[in-house]
């Protein structure tokens, strides 16, 4: 088994923080070091999957031919740039939420509901004048709620093109930059990811300076700042004096590329980080300022609480086909056990040792459920998929807050549904080192077991000590929750 990359990974970028002047990197008045994390991020991935890291070729053909296209595209494509922006009907606004068409993985009466999101705006819509904008390049795109939409490969051809161009003159290029600092630091990370992807964040810039110089909101929502998307919006609204927030996606452990480790800043804050970080309580927001220094008035975390599991909780927001359905009814007599696999290599994804207990333990029945991001090629069963007491399919496609109903224990090598998994009063086991490193603290509190071989995990199997109520890590109270927001953003407006 592949061991604490993700740990050793963090790590270093601390230290590089600790002994290098990451602050002196800059594109203009840009500083680079959280697009150079996100690039670490990108590098780590690509080596989690076997995928080669690439360097920039200097002088090739490809160079040539890709200078005349997007010479081609930049005469042909500025009308048409301002003529699709002056057709978007943008209104002014007090809250703006920002999303892509691929956060939206739920479906509601037949609509696409973005579980990041949404729920914000359900709670805002009460009290605010409240828009939302969707980056999409589907022309069906049809979501619950309304939302304007931006069509930003048309948008963005003008733009990519202009900064790509002037990427190839000046003593200070972006590719020269990036070179440069990638030798200083000895980074292993892929340039052409890198340089093509910070234009792109450049052309969303320019794009988002021109939405929000027309609705003006005084704050921005949105999931995930190291999106390119969004890392362009966040240094348009800087531009402008608009607050941004980051919506917690994601378990934000300890030793997280993009949200954990940060110990050196500006004076004056990143342009390329959000102003505010909403999490999902105090443990998510510690994990995030554990390095922070103590004066740091910028980059706050709001402790709000977690609206989407809030829902998932208290309403039973989904609707079920008849083939869901009775497969539940089926599972109800039955002691199920949630086994959340993570995206690693297709060898390393279900430790051998695994196959045996999950073949022992036959009066247990086991919901092995894949990473979002992983297929049933990118898996090996190891013959799991054979045996009665195990199902695959439904447990990748029904919703995990419904399984977590439906099982009283969960073993995952580090997956955060062990963090959901609290909220309904089960259990977990981590099976991995890298998981021991980013739970080390709830292992030690014995909120977690730790097992690494067929004996310590049928021992806790048979246990299944219940969850404490102070050991859960969420706020989930929806009253809690709405307070919070509603609380956090009226600071933004003179009215309260």
């Amino acid at each position: 088994m592949e061991t604490d990359r993700i740990y050793r990974d963090c790590l270093k970028i601390l230290e590089i923080e600790r002994s290098k002047s990451v602050l002196k990197y800059r594109y203009k008045s840009i500083e680079l070091w959280p697009w150079v994390r996100r690039c670490i991020l990108d590098s780590y991935l690509k080596q989690r999957r076997g995928i080669e890291i690439k360097s920039i070729k200097k002088n090739n053909l490809l160079n040539l031919k890709l200078f005349a296209t997007h010479l081609l595209i930049l005469i042909r494509s500025k009308r048409r740039f301002n003529t699709q922006l002056k057709e978007l009907n943008i209104e002014k606004t007090q809250v703006l939420i920002a999303d892509q068409q691929d956060d939206y993985i739920d479906k509601f009466n037949n609509r696409s509901y973005n579980r990041y999101c949404d729920p914000f705006y359900e709670i805002l819509k009460k009290t605010k004048k409240i828009t939302k904008i969707t980056t999409t390049t589907d022309s069906t795109f049809n979501p619950l709620y309304p939302s304007l939409t931006i069509h930003c490969e048309e948008l963005l051809l003008y733009n990519y093109s202009k900064y790509y161009l002037l990427s190839f003159f000046t003593t200070k290029s972006i590719r020269k930059i990036f070179m440069r600092l990638a030798k200083d630091l000895n980074l292993t990370i892929d340039l052409t990811f890198c340089v093509n992807n910070f234009i792109k964040v450049l052309a969303y810039e320019h794009l988002f300076l021109k939405v929000l110089s027309k609705s003006k909101p005084k704050v921005v929502f949105f999931k995930m700042f190291y999106s390119i998307e969004n890392m362009g919006l966040t240094l348009a609204a800087k531009k402008l004096g608009i607050k941004v927030v980051d919506i917690q996606h994601g378990k934000n452990g300890k030793y997280n590329h993009m949200m954990s480790c940060w110990s050196i800043f500006p004076k004056n804050g990143y342009k390329l980080l959000p102003d505010f970080f909403w999490t999902w309580g105090d443990f998510f927001s510690n994990n995030i300022t554990e390095y922070f220094p103590k004066e740091l008035i910028h980059h706050q975390t709001i402790s709000g609480g977690n609206i989407w599991l809030s829902k998932c909780i208290h309403e039973n927001p989904f609707q079920l086909n008849s083939d869901q359905s009775l497969f539940l009814k089926k599972i109800q007599s039955k002691r199920c056990i949630l086994f959340a696999l993570q995206p690693l290599g297709k060898e390393n994804t279900i430790p051998k040792w695994m196959v045996n207990v999950i073949a022992a333990n036959h009066d247990l029945f086991w919901l092995i459920r894949r990473h979002p991001r992983q297929s049933k090629e990118d898996v090996n069963y190891r013959g799991i998929e054979k045996m009665k007491n195990v199902n695959i399919d439904y447990a990748s496609s029904l919703p995990l807050s419904i399984l977590l109903k439906n099982c009283c224990y969960n073993v995952t090598l580090w997956s955060s549904v062990c963090i959901d998994a609290l909220e309904f009063n089960i259990r977990s086991a981590i099976i991995h080192p890298e998981g021991f490193k980013i739970y080390e603290c709830e292992i030690k509190d014995k909120i977690f077991d730790y097992c690494t071989n067929e004996i310590n995990l049928t021992l806790a199997l048979n246990k299944r000590n219940m969850v404490k109520v102070n050991n859960k890590k969420m706020i989930s109270d929806f009253d809690s929750i709405e307070q919070n927001l509603n609380g956090f953003t009226n600071g933004f407006f003179k009215t309260t």
